[in-house]
């Protein structure tokens, strides 16, 4: 499988944003109500509390060891918050079809918080080996002329998901010192991986810097149930 990072997170950011303005035409079904029911019902384990609006970031479903698995994130965020510092608090919801509807198999209230300008990450979700599901959560954030770009990894793991990875996948600093100068930092990470196997093997990163068009590669080893990032540069 391959990922390549987004170049231009903060528009990202803001088209996310808009996905999370309310549209009429983009009903809920029942399972996601039910989600965003079971995240309003643990609002003491929110940082908004019971004063939270909660959204739908996510709706996505895979094959994966013979079975169809539907992965739901809801995003909870202080009801009016309305700046580029604020993230959503992350809620992830799994269902397993069986005998044609869904079965709740795991939750995880409140896994983490990311995002900016009030909308969360970019999400997908795929097998990382024929019977392990992840979910990726990519985001971006820019100020005083730097970008930077990471992802998070999960993996569905018994009743919840667990964090696996953690790792830059984008930089750039042309807003800060211009795009001619010798100081330019711009560089972005394509991540691979075989989805085939029945272990989970390392992802490789391939590091492009955008100002010279050269290629470097870094292994992620996965040791000890997650993604070993020690071994990275720094930046």
């Amino acid at each position: 499988m391959l990922f390549k990072a987004r170049k231009f997170p903060i528009m990202l950011a803001i088209c996310l944003f808009q996905l999370l303005l309310p549209n009429p035409a983009r009903a809920l079904d029942a399972l996601q109500k039910l989600a965003i029911e079971t995240t309003r019902e643990a609002s003491s384990g929110l940082e908004c509390g019971s004063k939270c609006d909660h959204s739908v970031l996510a709706d996505k479903t895979v094959r994966i060891a013979g079975s169809e698995l539907r992965t739901v994130v809801v995003g909870s965020i202080a009801a009016g918050e309305d700046c580029h510092a604020c993230a959503p608090q992350l809620s992830l919801f799994a269902y397993r079809l069986s005998e044609g509807k869904w079965d709740p198999v795991a939750q995880s209230i409140a896994a983490t918080t990311m995002g900016s300008w009030g909308a969360g990450p970019e999400i997908s979700v795929e097998p990382y080996s024929t019977n392990t599901l992840g979910l990726n959560m990519d985001a971006g954030y820019c100020g005083q002329g730097y970008c930077s770009d990471m992802r998070l990894i999960w993996f569905l793991r018994g009743s919840g998901f667990e964090e696996v990875a953690c790792y830059a996948t984008g930089a750039d600093n042309s807003g800060a010192v211009g795009e001619n100068s010798r100081n330019l930092e711009s560089w972005e990470v394509a991540s691979i991986f075989d989805a085939k196997s029945e272990e989970v093997g390392s992802v490789t990163l391939v590091v492009t810097n955008l100002k010279n068009r050269k290629k470097r590669k870094y292994e992620l080893p996965f040791s000890n149930g997650r993604f070993d990032s020690s071994s990275l540069p720094e930046g």
